[in-house]
C-alpha cells in the first residue's frame, strides 16, 4: 500500500504535472516500482526535465511524506485503491488522492446523499431542515456535506441523531477544521461513524478556488442530492449543476408563496424551473412523503453486506 501512495504524491510533485497528468501516468502504469513508474512518466511525457537521480530523490520524499501522514492517522485513498469510490470517477477531474480522518467505508456505502445549502437559512428552514434531514438521513446509507455553518451543520446534526455516517468534505487539508467553530462537530461526525476527507494534503490552507472544487467532490461522491436553501450564486449551486451533470437524482425545497422571489430562494426556484426537474418537498412535508420521496432519490445498489465484506477484506 505504501508503494501505491507512494508513486501517487511522487507523480503529483513532478514539476509541471497536474491532475490532469498525474490521472494520465498513473491509468498507464503496470507496476508500482519507483523505475517502472519514472518510466511511466517518461514515455506519457518525453519532454519533461528531469533525471534519475531527481526522480529518485522525488520517491524518498514521498515516501517519507506518506510514512509522516500515516503516523497521523491520517487514511490516504490513491486513484488506483480498490477503495476509490467508483462514484468519484464520474467526475471529469476525479481527485488524485484521497485524505481521510475516520471511517473509509462510509464513502462507499450504497445509497450516499448530499444535503447542501446556504451558510445563513432563514427562519422558516431553520425550522423545518433538522427534522426533514433526520427522516432523510435515516433512509440513507450515508450523508454528504461542506462542515459549513448553517445547512451543511444542520444535515450533519441530523445525520449523527439519525445514527447515519456522515461524511464533511474539506476545502483544506484535512487536518485544519474549517469553519473553526465546528471543530466540535468534526469530531463528533467521525466518533459516530462517518469521516473528514479532502483532495488536499495536511497542511494545505484554504484558498477561494478550493469551495468550488470541494463542492465537485461532495456532488462526485453522492447518488442524489438535495438543496436545503440557496440564492442563485450560492456556492451550494456548484453542488447541484455537477450532479445533473453526472445525471444523478435532484432534490430541493420549495420556498413559501410569499417569498416566491426572494434572494435566498432564487437557487430553489431555478432549480426547481430547470432541466432536469428536480423532486420537489415543501415546507409541510411529513415523515411519509420524505420517504416516498427517498425512494425515487436512491438508488438500489448492491446489498450492503456484500459491500461491507468487500471493505473488510481490503482493509486486512
Amino acid at each position: 500500500m505504501i508503494a501505491q501512495i507512494a508513486a501517487h504524491v511522487s507523480v503529483s510533485m513532478l514539476p509541471g504535472i497536474g491532475p490532469a497528468k498525474s490521472r494520465k501516468i498513473l491509468d498507464s502504469l503496470t507496476s508500482l516500482e519507483s523505475f517502472d513508474v519514472f518510466s511511466t512518466v517518461l514515455k506519457c511525457f518525453p519532454s519533461i526535465e528531469i533525471g534519475h537521480s531527481e526522480w529518485h530523490a522525488i520517491w524518498s520524499r514521498s515516501v517519507d511524506k506518506v510514512e509522516r501522514i500515516i503516523d497521523q492517522g491520517i487514511v490516504i485513498v490513491p486513484y488506483l485503491s480498490d477503495l476509490y469510490p467508483a462514484n468519484l470517477r464520474g467526475l471529469s477531474t476525479p481527485p488524485v488522492n484521497l485524505y481521510l480522518i475516520g471511517r473509509v467505508d462510509s464513502l462507499l456505502s450504497a445509497n450516499i446523499i448530499a444535503i447542501v445549502g446556504t451558510r445563513n437559512p432563514d427562519s422558516c428552514i431553520q425550522d423545518f431542515a433538522p427534522s426533514f434531514c433526520e427522516h432523510l438521513s435515516s433512509l440513507a446509507s450515508c450523508v454528504v456535506s461542506g462542515l459549513a455553518l448553517g445547512c451543511d451543520s444542520i444535515a450533519h446534526i441530523a445525520s449523527i441523531r439519525s445514527t447515519t455516517p456522515t461524511v464533511a468534505v474539506l476545502p483544506c487539508g484535512i487536518d485544519k477544521i474549517y469553519p473553526k467553530e465546528n471543530q466540535g462537530l468534526a469530531q463528533d461526525i467521525v466518533e459516530a461513524g462517518g469521516c473528514l476527507v479532502s483532495e488536499y494534503e495536511p497542511g494545505t490552507k484554504i484558498q477561494k478556488s478550493y469551495f468550488v472544487a470541494r463542492d465537485r467532490i461532495q456532488a462526485g461522491l453522492s447518488h442524489a442530492g438535495v438543496l436545503l436553501q440557496s440564492s442563485l450564486n450560492g456556492g451550494s449551486m456548484h453542488a447541484m449543476k455537477t450532479l445533473a451533470s453526472l445525471g444523478r437524482p435532484l432534490a430541493t425545497i420549495s420556498p413559501p408563496m410569499h417569498l416566491l422571489n426572494a434572494d435566498q430562494w432564487a437557487g430553489n426556484v431555478k432549480l426547481i424551473n430547470g432541466r432536469p426537474a428536480p423532486l420537489v418537498f415543501d415546507l409541510a412535508s411529513d415523515a411519509h412523503s420524505i420517504r416516498e420521496g427517498a425512494g425515487i432519490l436512491l438508488p438500489k445498489h448492491q446489498n450492503q453486506s456484500v459491500a461491507q465484506s468487500f471493505i473488510q477484506q481490503s482493509l486486512l
